[in-house]
């Protein structure tokens, strides 16, 4: 999420023509470049989070405060809410550019698909969840 809050794209070329494989190794092999308007922090950011050897990547929520990119923040503030947001969203507006899911549905091939899977999935679990409350009630009927 953070790449995508300071990139205004992808940092990866990726095109919808890509196999899989290909996707992978672009980004295993290529490395996203540096905007000359960033400081050193922002960068460094990038490149810890963006590193292809997962062992050096930046992976936790604890290793991510500790960069320096957060020296500033103040967390316990954070986590209690004591802080003022820099930004406040009007609640009015639509808050996303459909570009992006737009090139989403054009690198993916079938995304149809995968949302009617997804959904499928969903109303199974709710299916299962209301069977499993039916049940219960037959059972204290029972009782």
């Amino acid at each position: 999420m953070c790449v995508y809050i300071i990139f205004p794209q992808r940092p990866f070329s990726i095109d919808r023509h890509m196999t899989n494989e290909e996707i992978v190794s672009n980004i295993r092999h290529t490395r996203p470049s540096a905007s000359v308007r960033w400081d050193h922090q922002t960068c460094d950011l990038l490149k810890m989070l963006l590193h292809p050897d997962d062992s050096k990547r930046l992976q936790s929520v604890e290793s991510m405060r500790k960069h320096r990119f957060f020296k500033d923040i103040d967390w316990d503030q954070v986590e209690c809410k004591e802080t003022t947001p820099v930004y406040i969203p009007a609640q009015n507006r639509i808050h996303c550019d459909p570009t992006h899911e737009l090139e989403e549905m054009i690198v993916e091939p079938n995304p149809l698909h995968k949302k009617h899977h997804r959904l499928s999935r969903r109303a199974v679990s709710q299916g299962k969840k209301e069977m499993e409350g039916g049940e219960r009630e037959m059972k204290r009927e029972r009782e």
